[in-house]
């Protein structure tokens, strides 16, 4: 698990450093620091309002910052306009001009860089073979499908060969079945042209499968920065785990000792403290729906609670199953998610109780809010 740190301006092929940008009295970016290597692809993940879309526009040169660097490839490019940070973007509504071609909408940049005919045609063609639009040179954009013009788009974006790609919430505008087409297409396109790229998306599932690097982001700070399997099974706040993923969090424990905690006269071992707490702290201890395992014993020991059931959701390969515990002090309640041969074979039905056990190694435990 990584926590938010601060990132030197010398590391990193994409650098920025204590980045605060102000609209009036508002903070969209409070001194936000962070790297993009060589050939990765990062994600900046948060709510609407987090600050991601204003460090997209920032790299990019569109908006300037009241305070910090950005470097690229280690050149100061702070107070460079866009056209001179030599950055390839994908806009969430595509900008394609509808008065052109898809193949002169991918041309469209080459012309003051390329002079001779020939050599355009052959980059455009190119482009769009790379993006799977061959045969669609011709077509204009209110004639393509939403996928097609964000392939236009990409096509457009890597016509210059840019040192950074950036791309603001490039599938929200497209339906769920295209979209998750498209993430597979975007992720083995980068990886095969090796481009550095940053993608700005308030889309868990868009991160987590696209993103080598997930940078976090809350009320205009990066709250945690890692590997999209450090974040889910690591979250460093609450915050993190509620946005990224589902999680229970059991309210009113106290920690007993090391990793021991008490919660309405049960015992808990949790092998996780983002933020170390003292003796007798108020902690409050989240668990992943998934890692909710059900038991058959009648033994009690620490990490086993009753629980009565409540409602169960057929979600097709898994079933959520709300419960209540019964033994924890007031009723708490408490999801889990099971596997759909699982759900079969507990046959579980409302007001059933039930044992349940929390895994010591997937309980975390939070300085209580």
């Amino acid at each position: 698990m990584t926590h938010a740190t601060s990132a030197s301006p010398d590391h990193g092929y994409l650098a920025a450093s204590d980045l605060v940008k102000r609209y009036g009295h508002f903070t969209a970016l409070g001194g936000v620091s962070f790297t993009v290597n060589k050939g990765e692809f990062v994600s900046v993940l948060g709510p609407s309002g987090c600050g991601k879309t204003t460090i997209l526009r920032v790299v990019s040169g569109l908006e300037r910052q009241d305070q910090g660097r950005v470097l690229i490839a280690g050149r100061d490019v702070s107070a460079l306009s866009t056209a001179r940070r030599n950055v390839g973007i994908v806009f969430q509504s595509y900008a394609l001009f509808p008065n052109l071609t898809a193949a002169q909408n991918v041309a469209y940049g080459l012309k003051n860089s390329i002079g001779a005919q020939k050599a355009i045609a052959r980059r455009v063609h190119e482009l769009m073979t790379l993006v799977g639009l061959q045969g669609m040179q011709t077509k204009y954009p209110a004639q393509l499908s939403g996928g097609q013009q964000q392939r236009v788009a990409l096509a457009r974006a890597m016509a210059l060969s840019p040192d950074i790609l950036l791309l603001d919430e490039p599938l929200s505008a497209l339906d769920a079945q295209v979209r998750s087409h498209l993430r597979l297409e975007i992720k083995a396109l980068q990886q095969r042209l090796g481009v550095t790229t940053m993608m700005v998306t308030h889309d868990q599932e868009e991160a987590l499968t696209m993103a080598d690097r997930i940078l976090v982001m809350d009320q205009g700070t990066v709250v945690q920065q890692g590997s999209p399997r450090d974040i889910y099974d690591a979250p460093a706040t609450p915050f993190v785990a509620s946005f990224i993923g589902a999680m229970n969090f059991l309210t009113g424990a106290r920690k007993l000792d090391q990793g021991l905690f008490e919660l309405g006269g049960s015992r808990f071992q949790a092998a996780r403290e983002p933020q170390p707490l003292a003796i007798g702290q108020q902690a409050t201890l989240g668990i992943r729906p998934e890692d909710v395992a059900f038991k058959k014993s009648e033994t009690l020991r620490d990490n086993r609670l009753q629980a009565k059931v409540g409602h169960l959701e057929f979600r097709g390969p898994s079933t959520r199953v709300s419960l209540v515990l019964t033994q924890a002090g007031p009723r708490i309640p408490i999801e889990a998610d099971l596997p759909a041969a699982t759900a079969r074979e507990l046959r579980l039905a409302p007001e059933a109780m039930v044992q349940l056990e929390l895994p010591a190694e997937r309980v975390s435990a939070y300085v209580a809010a």
